[in-house]
């Protein structure tokens, strides 16, 4: 269901705007797109029942996470639902291209491990070394020199905490890996800046703003660049000015002129623009490198493989 999200909260922002009542909307936003239509039907149900929106929407946490609530609850409040849900409707519609550089370029290598595994066996078994059961054996154990740290890696990423020293040190670690760090990074800039830019646009007040988004930004080390902007706000500096070094020095100097002329929710809506199309562009280069790290890896595979295989013969004649 998550897949139709971004046309979902689309066809919301389109009919809320367009002045249809919310029930005729929910009623509507969601029809040929699966089961997103019975989750829509469902928060109508509650709507009708005196429930409002937010409160539908999280009855269905596996549908909705923590931000879009907490996007809709600011749009809601301030009478800017068809913003809010525009502006996710423009979040998951990223996401979606991210989703689809990744695996795009996951693909080919993928087979090609495939089709090594099942190759790099066949000299030991067409020399009598193992039997089919062997056979078997050595392909999975070359298969699973792959899956087993993905399969542990997606479980950890899944269960992992989101707050706290652990999910602090952790986050760290990621943003300090050559490629993926530098979009991981850009990509919680994005999140960080799209929230703040819905708040302000609603009319929540800056220091308040500045907070929420940093808790709805996933990466908890990218949040922390945004700690000191709120701390100087409190104190009544610029908030600029306490806005983190790691941060890009146009991102930086932008925020600047958005605060000093008045127009910080213009300014944060470029910048939510400029970091998620850089994000894109550092996932693409992202994509582009793992095949090269699979075809290595591979390469080292067969190498040991073929090795193995010689010491085997040789063990063999010398007997």
């Amino acid at each position: 269901m998550p897949r139709y999200l971004s046309q979902v909260y689309h066809n919301l922002s389109t009919l809320l705007d367009a002045g249809v009542p919310l029930l005729r909307t929910l009623e509507t936003a969601g029809s040929g797109l699966g089961k997103m239509d019975g989750v829509l039907e469902k928060m109508q149900s509650s709507v009708r029942q005196g429930k409002d929106l937010v409160e539908a929407m999280a009855e269905h946490p596996k549908v909705f996470d923590g931000f879009d609530v907490a996007m809709v609850r600011v749009g809601e409040t301030a009478g800017s639902l068809p913003e809010s849900f525009k502006r996710l409707g423009e979040w998951y519609d990223f996401k979606k291209r991210m989703r689809g550089i990744i695996i795009s370029g996951s693909i080919y290598p993928l087979l090609l491990l495939h089709l090594g595994a099942l190759i790099a066996p066949i000299p030991r078994l067409v020399l009598g070394g193992i039997g089919m059961w062997g056979y078997f054996q050595a392909v999975a154990g070359i298969l699973a020199l792959v899956y087993v740290p993905l399969t542990a890696l997606f479980l950890f990423l899944k269960f992992r905490p989101r707050r706290g020293w652990a999910g602090l040190a952790f986050d760290k670690f990621v943003l300090g890996i050559p490629v993926l760090g530098g979009a991981a990074k850009q990509l919680g800039i994005s999140r960080f800046t799209l929230a703040f830019c819905i708040m302000c646009r609603a009319g929540v007040p800056y220091l308040q703003g500045i907070e929420m988004a940093m808790e709805n930004t996933p990466n908890a080390a990218v949040a922390q660049m945004f700690a000191g902007a709120a701390e100087q706000g409190r104190r009544g500096q610029g908030m600029f000015t306490g806005l983190s070094k790691r941060l890009p020095e146009y991102y930086r100097n932008l925020w600047e002129v958005g605060e000093e002329s008045g127009e910080l929710d213009e300014v944060t809506a470029r910048l939510a623009r400029m970091t998620a199309e850089s994000a894109e562009t550092r996932f693409t280069e992202l994509a582009k490198w793992l095949p090269r790290i699979m075809y290595f890896f591979i390469m080292g595979i067969m190498v040991y493989l073929i090795l193995k295989t010689a010491s085997s013969l040789l063990v063999y004649r010398l007997e």
